[in-house]
């Protein structure tokens, strides 16, 4: 006879830590990610997933030239 009973379950992601290059930056970052993120950035660019993930900053816009001076 089988007993039944409310075990809790543990469910843990399938994280990886992936050292990815993003060539927009010319570096590279070292992030810990699961393999559907994996998937992603082969789909949409390291920068831009990065990005919408937030684990990156920007690229700072490039300075503005001084107006001459009259």
């Amino acid at each position: 006879m089988h007993v039944t009973a409310v075990t809790p379950r543990w469910y843990f992601p399938n994280l990886h830590k992936k050292r990815i290059f993003v060539p927009e930056l010319g570096e590279h970052v070292l992030v810990k990610i699961n393999s559907r993120a994996l998937k992603t950035i082969a789909k949409n660019g390291a920068y831009s997933t990065l990005l919408k993930a937030g684990l990156i900053d920007p690229i700072p816009a490039k300075k503005k030239a001084a107006a001459p001076a009259k």
